[in-house]
């Protein structure tokens, strides 16, 4: 485990020394862990080598005095979604993966009032948003550090000279992929309203034709916003929880 609590372990056969599995977590906080990534080689599942590599992480966070490990699991990935389930762990809340076509979303163009500014990331001008999705906050610091090898873009947005929302995200292809959205009050439609203009704007700005957002299924109005402004669901993914023992 490096300095930044990022943890790389990899499963090997021993009479061959051939990597056959590994496993990528982090230590987010004094009583959190996160699980990033888990993978077998296809030839070798159902050996136990993933029960094996997420037992071991579970005891270094354990002895770390980590209270819980959380992940994250596509809807789609039944076969992952049922290996968490019977280790131990309890679905605790989802995320819906949003997805738009430029042209069909409602708030177009400039929008008045609306100011879209560079930011650095260093900075500590939005610290005081809350953001859309559960894994932005857990996994803030180590996002910090990697945002710059990404080549992520980082913008303030000011709305009537009030910073209302904070944006960081990539570009693929034609698409714009928003990877951390922070507002002031999710549950304020004028603060919904100004991220969907923002992230519009970008688009527009950038000669995108595509965005894509996350949000926590608990912010039901600002959901429900964004399906009214013309985004539909392509994914769901479950946020689930272990509480570590000594017996893990």
């Amino acid at each position: 485990m490096n300095k930044n609590n990022v943890m790389l372990f990899v499963a090997e056969l021993a009479d061959r020394k051939e990597i056959v599995g590994y496993i990528v977590a982090f230590i987010c906080s004094p009583s959190t862990g996160y699980v990033d990534e888990i993978a077998v080689h296809p030839s070798y599942r159902g050996n136990g080598i993933g029960t094996a590599l997420l037992r071991y992480v579970e005891q270094v966070m354990f002895h770390n005095k980590v209270k819980y490990v959380e992940l994250s699991v596509k809807s789609g990935d039944i076969a992952a979604l049922n290996f968490y389930l019977k280790r131990g762990y309890r679905i605790t809340g989802s995320t819906l993966n949003l997805t738009a076509d430029l042209s069909k979303i409602k708030i177009q163009g400039d929008v008045d009032g609306i100011e879209i500014h560079d930011y650095n990331v260093s900075g500590k001008l939005h610290r005081h948003l809350k953001p859309l999705v559960w894994w932005n906050k857990l996994m803030r610091r180590m996002l910090k550090s990697l945002n710059s090898r990404l080549n992520k873009k980082c913008f303030a947005v000011f709305e009537n000279g009030v910073l209302s929302c904070y944006i960081e995200c990539y570009i693929e292809g034609y698409e714009l992929y928003v990877d951390y959205a922070a507002v002031r009050d999710a549950n304020d439609p004028a603060d919904i309203e100004g991220l969907i203009s923002a992230i519009s704007m970008l688009a527009k700005k950038l000669g995108l034709r595509e965005i894509c957002i996350s949000i926590d299924s608990q912010f039901n109005r600002a959901v429900q916003l964004f399906l009214d402004e013309g985004f539909r669901v392509y994914e769901v993914e479950f946020r689930v929880r272990k509480i570590l023992s000594g017996s893990s």
